[in-house]
């Protein structure tokens, strides 16, 4: 039975998620918070005892080959691993309620750094800690997804990423999760400890400069006191650094790093991403009234976090009304990074196949009767690709009208509501306060309010074409 490989392989992510869950609980002992003490003793207790069960009781359980536990997966896994995330921040408020709490476990496990607690009050160090670590395994989580299940899916055209790594020609996308992780896990931590050993080179104290480094690998867009606030000079220059390397390919880094050679031609989203930061650059800079920022180093900052939907905003930046950087930044973060990235967004694979779909229709009008393949790198695009492109394209569309007439109807502003769906199905939550200066923040909205924006994280991180396939149980050939 395919529910019984299910539960063993949740068992395993529960049980490593109580492992990184330690460390805060260590820190708070450290501290002698005991408010903290108790939240995350609860929270590792009931990690290890539910992860534990689940293991023990279902370890027995064959690998199956089912594209019905290739889809259930991703969205069943990001569900079990936010409420897992979840519950230290509803032990630790209790009277709050559970819906926010469960909103920030979803924030932070698919990156998309906003909480539901802002402006309350001033979060612990082990708390913060907790955000980051989620955040981080949340980057590494999203990266071995798309590697594995999403391409093996075929969802939006992902199977045209060619992966130069071992595991990027199978075809059966859940059995590629152990091997992905194993690879790009030593990575991914190198990466980490690298900005944060530059961060504390800049000046940053120690505990500040974690959490930062934590947020920017995962592109999360979290300052170490919650904000999003970005610290500037060499430090500001690191974290963008960091932000645009996670923004890239990680399978394409791995092979670079151990070719010693950049084969960029290889990688189209890598040129993709160059050409829309120098267009984004131009944008944002036409966009700003004179005075909004200070030198164009905050500019660039303010470029990159939006495409790589992060989500950082420059220190010295005054949020206004300003309708064209609203729609530069919009535009932006809906493209994201590239395939295998910690970014939310549509990814540059689905933009370049749009762009090469649309130079072919005007090549067929000056020769009509001339045959022109589509071709990603070495791939060749077939119809079924592009189909399945264009799917991805229209659920996006569909689930952000939905979420914000749904959010409207509930009594919010429309441009709140427009706002908020946005950013939490491109996964770019910070950006919110750019897209609507007048948005007052998550805290305070009614519980139902936090389900519908749950739900959009989901599918922003899951992808919206997967999400809909779990919701009506059909996709081509994925079937219960």
């Amino acid at each position: 039975m395919w529910q019984a490989r299910l539960f063993y392989l949740l068992g395993i992510w529960i049980l490593g998620m109580a492992a990184l869950e330690a460390a805060p609980l260590l820190l708070a002992l450290y501290l002698g918070e005991e408010q903290a003490q108790g939240a995350f003793l609860a929270g590792v207790s009931l990690s290890v005892l539910t992860g534990g069960a689940l293991f023990l009781g279902f370890r027995g359980a064959r690998p199956v080959r089912l594209p019905v536990l290739t889809l259930v997966m991703p969205v069943v896994g990001v569900t079990v691993l936010s409420l897992q995330a979840a519950a230290p921040f509803f032990f630790m408020r209790p009277t709050l309620g559970l819906m926010p709490a469960l909103f920030d476990g979803f924030s932070m496990l698919t990156t998309n750094g906003v909480t539901a607690y802002e402006g309350m009050e001033i979060f612990s160090a082990p708390e913060m800690l907790w955000r980051a670590l989620v955040a981080w395994s949340g980057g590494l989580a999203a990266i071995v997804l798309s590697l594995s299940l999403l391409t093996a899916m075929n969802s939006g055209g992902l199977q045209l990423h060619r992966s130069p790594l071992p595991f990027g020609d199978s075809r059966e996308g859940y059995d590629r999760l152990r091997s992905t992780s194993m690879t790009l896990f030593p990575l991914y931590c190198l990466v980490t400890v690298v900005a944060w050993l530059a961060l504390l080179i800049t000046g940053l104290p120690f505990f500040d400069a974690l959490i930062l480094a934590l947020a920017s690998v995962s592109t999360t867009g979290m300052a170490a006191d919650g904000g999003h606030v970005l610290p500037g000079g060499a430090a500001a220059f690191v974290v963008m650094v960091t932000v645009l390397i996670s923004a890239g390919n990680w399978d394409f880094l791995m092979t670079r790093l151990q070719s010693g050679r950049w084969l960029i031609g290889r990688d189209p989203e890598a040129r993709s991403l160059v050409i829309v930061f120098a267009l984004g650059l131009t944008a944002v800079a036409v966009s700003l009234p004179p005075g909004t920022l200070s030198d164009i180093g905050d500019i660039v900052i303010l470029t990159v976090s939006a495409m790589t939907t992060t989500g950082f905003i420059p220190a010295d930046m005054t949020i206004r009304e300003n309708l064209p950087l609203a729609i530069v930044i919009l535009v932006l973060a809906s493209f994201g990074g590239a395939v295998a990235s910690t970014t939310g967004g549509v990814r540059h694979l689905r933009l370049i196949m749009l762009w090469l779909q649309g130079r072919r229709e005007l090549e067929r009008l000056g020769h009509p009767h001339g045959v022109t393949a589509l071709r990603y790198g070495s791939a060749r695009a077939e119809t079924k690709d592009m189909h399945a492109v264009w799917q991805l394209i229209a659920s996006f569309i569909l689930m952000l009208a939905a979420g914000s007439l749904l959010l409207a109807i509930m009594g919010l502003h429309f441009r709140d509501a427009l706002a908020m769906s946005f950013a939490m199905l491109s996964l770019s939550g910070p950006l919110v306060a750019l897209l609507d200066p007048l948005f007052a923040g998550f805290a305070g909205l009614r519980d139902a309010e936090y389900g519908i924006l749950i739900l959009l994280m989901i599918a922003g991180r899951v992808e919206t074409a997967v999400f809909f396939a779990f919701l009506l149980r059909s996709l081509g050939r994925y079937r219960y």
